[in-house]
Protein backbone atom coordinates (compact mmCIF):
# COMPACT_ATOMS: atom_id res chain seq x y z
CA UNK A 1 0.00 0.00 0.00
CA UNK A 2 1.01 3.81 -0.60
CA UNK A 3 2.25 5.95 2.09
CA UNK A 4 -0.19 8.72 0.88
CA UNK A 5 -3.30 5.86 1.35
CA UNK A 6 -1.99 4.86 4.82
CA UNK A 7 -1.68 8.43 5.99
CA UNK A 8 -5.96 8.54 4.70
CA UNK A 9 -6.64 5.80 6.86
CA UNK A 10 -4.78 6.99 9.70
CA UNK A 11 -6.65 10.04 9.54
CA UNK A 12 -10.33 8.44 8.74
CA UNK A 13 -9.20 5.88 12.30
CA UNK A 14 -8.20 9.11 14.35
CA UNK A 15 -11.32 10.86 13.32
CA UNK A 16 -13.54 7.51 14.20
CA UNK A 17 -12.16 7.68 17.59
CA UNK A 18 -12.08 10.98 18.62
CA UNK A 19 -16.32 11.15 17.17
CA UNK A 20 -16.51 7.82 19.35
CA UNK A 21 -15.28 9.30 22.27
CA UNK A 22 -18.15 12.36 21.93
CA UNK A 23 -20.67 9.72 22.38
CA UNK A 24 -19.31 8.70 25.86
CA UNK A 25 -18.56 12.31 26.81
CA UNK A 26 -19.88 15.45 28.22
CA UNK A 27 -20.91 17.49 24.69
CA UNK A 28 -19.91 20.76 27.17
CA UNK A 29 -16.56 19.56 27.60
CA UNK A 30 -15.70 19.59 23.53
CA UNK A 31 -14.47 22.36 21.67
CA UNK A 32 -13.36 23.33 18.22
CA UNK A 33 -11.55 25.70 16.37
CA UNK A 34 -11.49 26.55 12.93
CA UNK A 35 -8.45 28.98 11.59
CA UNK A 36 -5.90 29.65 8.68
CA UNK A 37 -2.20 28.86 9.18
CA UNK A 38 1.05 30.70 7.60
CA UNK A 39 3.55 28.24 7.39
CA UNK A 40 7.21 28.42 7.58
CA UNK A 41 9.21 25.73 6.10
CA UNK A 42 12.99 25.41 5.66
CA UNK A 43 14.54 23.40 3.75
CA UNK A 44 18.27 24.47 4.19
CA UNK A 45 18.76 27.95 3.94
CA UNK A 46 15.46 28.29 1.48
CA UNK A 47 12.29 29.26 3.27
CA UNK A 48 8.40 28.52 1.89
CA UNK A 49 5.41 30.35 3.12
CA UNK A 50 2.51 27.98 2.26
CA UNK A 51 -0.85 28.42 3.66
CA UNK A 52 -2.89 25.59 5.53
CA UNK A 53 -6.82 25.64 6.56
CA UNK A 54 -6.62 23.76 10.41
CA UNK A 55 -9.18 22.67 12.38
CA UNK A 56 -8.66 21.38 15.76
CA UNK A 57 -11.13 19.22 17.94
CA UNK A 58 -10.13 19.29 21.93
CA UNK A 59 -11.72 17.51 25.06
CA UNK A 60 -11.17 19.54 28.58
CA UNK A 61 -9.60 16.96 30.94
CA UNK A 62 -9.63 19.23 33.85
CA UNK A 63 -9.90 23.70 34.30
CA UNK A 64 -6.45 23.97 32.86
CA UNK A 65 -5.65 20.70 30.85
CA UNK A 66 -7.02 19.55 27.73
CA UNK A 67 -6.33 17.15 24.40
CA UNK A 68 -6.62 18.34 20.95
CA UNK A 69 -6.04 17.27 18.21
CA UNK A 70 -4.91 19.45 15.30
CA UNK A 71 -5.90 18.85 11.14
CA UNK A 72 -4.42 20.87 8.34
CA UNK A 73 -4.61 20.89 4.62
CA UNK A 74 -2.96 22.98 1.88
CA UNK A 75 -4.79 26.46 0.64
CA UNK A 76 -1.55 27.81 -0.80
CA UNK A 77 1.08 26.32 -1.83
CA UNK A 78 4.84 28.52 -2.42
CA UNK A 79 7.41 28.49 -4.89
CA UNK A 80 11.10 29.42 -5.55
CA UNK A 81 13.73 28.34 -7.32
CA UNK A 82 11.75 26.21 -9.68
CA UNK A 83 10.66 23.85 -6.24
CA UNK A 84 7.11 24.36 -5.17
CA UNK A 85 5.81 23.14 -1.77
CA UNK A 86 2.72 22.45 -0.32
CA UNK A 87 1.36 21.14 2.60
CA UNK A 88 -0.85 18.09 1.76
CA UNK A 89 -1.84 17.31 5.25
CA UNK A 90 -0.74 18.26 8.60
CA UNK A 91 -1.99 16.13 11.50
CA UNK A 92 -1.08 16.69 15.43
CA UNK A 93 -2.06 15.32 18.93
CA UNK A 94 -1.38 17.61 21.78
CA UNK A 95 -1.52 18.11 25.79
CA UNK A 96 -2.32 21.75 26.42
CA UNK A 97 -1.71 23.80 29.87
CA UNK A 98 -2.99 26.82 30.58
CA UNK A 99 -5.10 29.25 31.74
CA UNK A 100 -8.35 27.77 33.41
CA UNK A 101 -11.12 27.39 30.85
CA UNK A 102 -14.04 30.07 32.53
CA UNK A 103 -11.42 33.14 32.08
CA UNK A 104 -12.27 35.78 29.32
CA UNK A 105 -8.56 35.97 28.33
CA UNK A 106 -6.38 32.75 28.30
CA UNK A 107 -2.53 31.65 27.36
CA UNK A 108 -1.94 28.08 26.89
CA UNK A 109 1.31 25.96 26.10
CA UNK A 110 0.51 22.56 24.57
CA UNK A 111 3.60 19.73 23.64
CA UNK A 112 2.65 16.46 21.47
CA UNK A 113 3.69 14.81 18.19
CA UNK A 114 3.19 15.77 14.50
CA UNK A 115 2.84 14.23 11.07
CA UNK A 116 3.36 16.12 7.85
CA UNK A 117 2.91 15.24 4.35
CA UNK A 118 4.56 17.27 1.68
CA UNK A 119 3.96 17.69 -2.11
CA UNK A 120 7.26 18.91 -3.95
CA UNK A 121 7.57 20.02 -7.65
CA UNK A 122 11.14 20.58 -8.94
CA UNK A 123 13.13 19.48 -12.19
CA UNK A 124 12.94 16.15 -11.47
CA UNK A 125 9.14 15.68 -10.79
CA UNK A 126 6.45 15.52 -8.61
CA UNK A 127 7.55 13.31 -5.13
CA UNK A 128 5.94 13.09 -1.71
CA UNK A 129 7.86 13.25 1.38
CA UNK A 130 6.37 12.63 4.96
CA UNK A 131 8.11 14.27 8.23
CA UNK A 132 6.96 13.26 12.08
CA UNK A 133 8.54 14.63 15.58
CA UNK A 134 7.86 16.25 18.87
CA UNK A 135 5.44 19.64 18.44
CA UNK A 136 4.51 22.26 20.79
CA UNK A 137 2.70 25.29 20.82
CA UNK A 138 2.02 28.44 22.21
CA UNK A 139 -1.34 30.69 22.16
CA UNK A 140 -3.60 32.73 23.49
CA UNK A 141 -7.49 32.83 23.37
CA UNK A 142 -10.20 35.85 23.97
CA UNK A 143 -13.48 35.49 24.70
CA UNK A 144 -15.88 37.50 22.46
CA UNK A 145 -18.33 39.90 24.84
CA UNK A 146 -20.98 39.70 22.24
CA UNK A 147 -21.02 35.68 21.81
CA UNK A 148 -19.92 34.03 24.94
CA UNK A 149 -18.99 30.80 23.76
CA UNK A 150 -16.77 31.83 20.59
CA UNK A 151 -13.38 32.94 21.55
CA UNK A 152 -10.32 34.37 18.89
CA UNK A 153 -7.60 32.39 19.07
CA UNK A 154 -3.66 33.22 18.18
CA UNK A 155 -1.06 30.83 18.05
CA UNK A 156 2.56 29.88 17.49
CA UNK A 157 3.41 26.21 16.70
CA UNK A 158 6.99 24.27 16.33
CA UNK A 159 5.54 21.54 14.24
CA UNK A 160 8.65 19.46 13.22
CA UNK A 161 12.25 19.81 14.18
CA UNK A 162 15.05 17.77 11.84
CA UNK A 163 18.51 18.87 12.90
CA UNK A 164 19.64 15.56 10.48
CA UNK A 165 18.20 16.90 7.09
CA UNK A 166 17.85 20.78 8.19
CA UNK A 167 14.25 21.17 7.74
CA UNK A 168 11.50 22.65 10.25
CA UNK A 169 7.84 23.39 9.55
CA UNK A 170 6.36 25.97 12.08
CA UNK A 171 2.93 28.10 11.37
CA UNK A 172 1.31 30.86 13.00
CA UNK A 173 -2.59 30.71 13.31
CA UNK A 174 -5.37 32.53 13.58
CA UNK A 175 -9.15 31.01 14.12
CA UNK A 176 -12.37 31.21 16.17
CA UNK A 177 -12.81 28.28 19.09
CA UNK A 178 -16.20 27.61 19.84
CA UNK A 179 -17.57 24.84 22.57
CA UNK A 180 -19.62 22.07 21.48
CA UNK A 181 -23.27 22.26 23.07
Amino acid sequence: MSNQYMNRVRVILFAAFCMSSVAVSQASDFYTDAGVTANIIKVDQTTFRPFTVRAKLGYVIAPRYAVETHIATNVYRDEKDDTRYEVRNLTSLFLRYGSPVDRKFRAYFAAGYSYATLEITDATGNYFQDHKGFSYAVGFEERLDTFKNISFTLEYAGYIDDDSAKFTISGISAGFRASIF
